[in-house]
């Protein structure tokens, strides 16, 4: 059983996945719930970061709301929160206060910049932790570059480099990853010692973790490959290329044999025997001329046709799917049959389709399950801790437990 007690992605994401994984996850939100349920609309972006935990909903300024907190993580087996430093002890959620009642507790503190440090009281987002770990140079280094564009109008900067400066934003879920891992080091501890101890980590460790091949500079190191102006790619065998019939197809090639696997599929062999292409260092001293000869051969058939004879040929070579991340997941028929994907029955919205259980156990599976709303478990959670029905209600009254709203349909 693991307490959440934070708001927004990371934290509250990979206490999603834990709970995918079969652990009891309960959220313990105020009144207001937290802000994220209403960050794109009422109720759909938490969606992926509710889903499979029991929410109950307290008022933590009363003396009431703090001991009903504190009975639900007496009986837990970890506290996490995401909170800055000093916001869990203002509210009866400190480390040592809770402890002092469950001694064998696991509590994480998984904030933004960490537990202390001249950082540690700001607010962090996800944008900002991967480019601290080194995100943004790697995916947008070509046009942040100031070389680049240190004689540009501001009319060019805007009309060229501004619309070329987006991102995949995962400083999120690489916090997320990391803090899941984290967690459950901490629980392998706990169930084989019986002890609890504080454990602390943060985004900003979590996104260098993710890119910790480029976190880290040292002498002779060599530079992390960047993308070319239109972001097709690093390399001519590390890119997508347009075919025929507004199709693209993505290459990865990463050995000499798989590059002459590649062009014998593509039935251009004589790129195999050049001199110019046959070895790694070759291919990158004439990476233009190679992305030449590839790009115009890729366009005399489309990229699903090119995909069928890379499989033959055992090299990476597929169909890049131009549909957007949306309706590829929840409409890709692979996805769906090999389990990656998995429909569900959202009590507000219908079925929806959402991502598995991260990790596939043969004999302890994980579950899949709807999204808790705010307050949805106020009785259930405080009933297994002994309170009668018309103490619930006297706490509902008072609003020190907060009842949840009716659930409304879509338009």
């Amino acid at each position: 059983t693991i307490v959440e007690f934070g708001y927004f992605y990371a934290m509250p994401y990979a206490l999603t996945m834990a709970a995918a994984l079969g652990a009891r996850v309960i959220k313990i939100e105020d009144g207001n719930g937290d802000p994220h349920r209403n960050s794109f609309g009422p109720e759909v972006a938490s969606a992926k970061t509710t889903a499979g935990k029991e929410s109950v909903s307290l008022d933590l300024r009363t003396p009431e709301g703090r001991r009903a907190a504190q009975q639900i993580v007496a009986r837990a087996d970890a506290f996490v929160t995401g909170f800055r430093t000093g916001v869990a002890d203002k509210l009866g959620l400190g480390c040592e206060e809770l402890r002092a009642t469950n001694p064998r507790l696991l509590y994480v503190h998984a904030a933004g910049y960490g537990t202390d440090g001249p950082y540690a009281q700001r607010a962090l987002y996800a944008q900002a932790a991967q480019a601290v770990a080194g995100s943004f140079g790697r995916q947008v280094g070509y046009w942040a570059d100031p070389a680049r564009n240190r004689d540009m109008s501001v009319m060019e900067l805007q009309a060229v480099v501004i619309p070329r400066l987006g991102q995949v934003v995962d400083g999120d879920s690489n916090a997320a990853l990391g803090l899941l891992a984290a967690l459950t080091l901490g629980l392998y501890h706990q169930q084989r010692t019986g002890e609890g101890q504080l454990l602390r980590t943060s985004m900003i460790a979590g996104n260098a973790w993710a890119y910790s091949d480029d976190f880290c500079a040292y002498d002779g190191k060599p530079p992390a490959p960047l993308c070319d102006d239109e972001y097709y790619g690093t390399s001519a065998v590390d890119r997508v290329y347009p075919a025929a019939d507004h199709s693209w197809v993505c290459v990865a090639v990463r050995s000499d044999q798989e590059f002459a696997a590649l062009v014998h599929a593509l039935g251009l062999p004589e790129l195999a025997e050049d001199e110019r292409f046959a070895t790694d260092a070759g291919r990158k001293a004439n990476d233009e001329a190679l992305a030449a000869a590839l790009g115009a051969r890729f366009q005399d058939k489309p990229a699903s046709e090119w995909e069928a004879a890379a499989a033959t040929a055992r090299v990476g070579c597929v169909e890049a799917n131009m549909k957007g991340q949306p309706v590829f997941t929840s409409f890709d028929p692979v996805l769906r049959e090999t389990g990656v994907t998995v429909a569900y029955e959202h009590p507000q919205f219908g079925e929806m389709v959402r991502s598995a259980p991260p990790v596939a156990f043969s004999e302890t599976p994980g579950r899949v399950a709807p999204p808790c709303a705010r307050g949805e478990h106020n009785r259930a959670v405080l009933a297994e801790l002994g309170y009668g029905q018309d103490e619930i209600d006297d706490l509902e009254v008072r609003r020190i437990v907060v009842a949840p709203e009716p659930l409304s349909s879509p338009d």
